[in-house]
């Protein structure tokens, strides 16, 4: 025989066929952190299109060397300043 509140608790577990009332009763609440939201993480603003741009976590080694949001822009930013200094070379 259950008390009144373990009674309450089992009749609202067992309305919800997923769970059952051991797991209800025996396990710990979630000792998980919970998810960050993309407004959580930090922005830079890429060097080629001038947009901005967030953290990844494949970036987390390099995030300070970090300059531009894809390869795309990588190499339009390489072919640049590869433009601006040939130029610079003709000009002298």
């Amino acid at each position: 025989m259950l008390c009144g509140a373990c009674a309450a608790q089992v009749d609202a577990t067992l309305s919800n066929p997923m769970r059952s009332w051991f797991d209800a009763t025996l396990l710990p609440p979630n000792p998980m952190p919970r998810m960050r939201t993309k407004a959580d993480l930090p922005r830079k603003t890429c060097a080629a299109c001038g947009r901005p741009f967030v953290w990844r976590k494949k970036w987390a080694r390099d995030w300070d060397a970090v300059k531009t949001c894809s390869e795309r822009c990588k190499s339009e930013l390489r072919r640049a300043n590869r433009d601006a200094r040939a130029v610079d070379v003709a000009r002298a």
